[in-house]
């Protein structure tokens, strides 16, 4: 049952940055956090979540917010949102919840590939605001918002993959 819930944990993520997307269009942005709240009940299904390992990806979950709230204070990316939560739109606070979702399954996929994590980091974190752009919903300015986006991305993926990681072996031990 975990194989299958863990290929339907893969699906829902892309299917929910569709929608979160989507809902980012209207006027009902908030219903985007029906995406990442059906993701988090499957990873607690797939993975179960410790205390600890919750913290860690809520920690993550903050480096993410941080660095796009930074981008767009240096004018790297520009939000557009009609529905924003004090400093960053619901819909992104939705995709980031529902990326950090995906860290233990990333985690249990790549395991110690860091290279490739990095490198898969590096271009489709990067492509997946280029693609919020295409939808409108953002702005990234300029090739330096891209070389600083895959840069973020080619560290953050494999030092999440990292630290999940450590936790595990942690607990194993225990």
């Amino acid at each position: 049952m975990p194989s299958k819930l863990k290929t339907f944990l893969s699906a829902w993520i892309y299917l929910g940055w569709f929608g979160c997307v989507y809902f980012a269009k209207t006027d009902w942005s908030f219903v985007s956090l029906i995406f990442p709240l059906i993701s988090w009940i499957l990873m607690c299904l797939v993975f179960g979540l410790d205390r600890h390992l919750l913290v860690r990806i809520l920690v993550l979950f903050f480096i993410g917010m941080f660095f796009d709230c930074a981008a767009e204070y240096l004018k790297l990316i520009q939000l557009n949102d009609l529905a924003s939560v004090r400093w960053l739109p619901v819909w992104l606070i939705s995709i980031w919840l529902l990326f950090i979702s995906s860290l233990p399954l990333l985690q249990s996929l790549f395991k110690k590939k860091y290279f490739l994590a990095s490198l898969l980091g590096a271009v489709f974190g990067p492509l997946s605001y280029r693609a919020g752009s295409q939808f409108g919903l953002l702005e990234m300015n300029g090739t330096r918002a891209l070389i600083i986006y895959s840069i973020f991305w080619a560290i953050y993926i494999p030092s999440a993959i990292y630290w999940l990681g450590q936790r595990s072996k942690s607990n194993e031990s225990h």
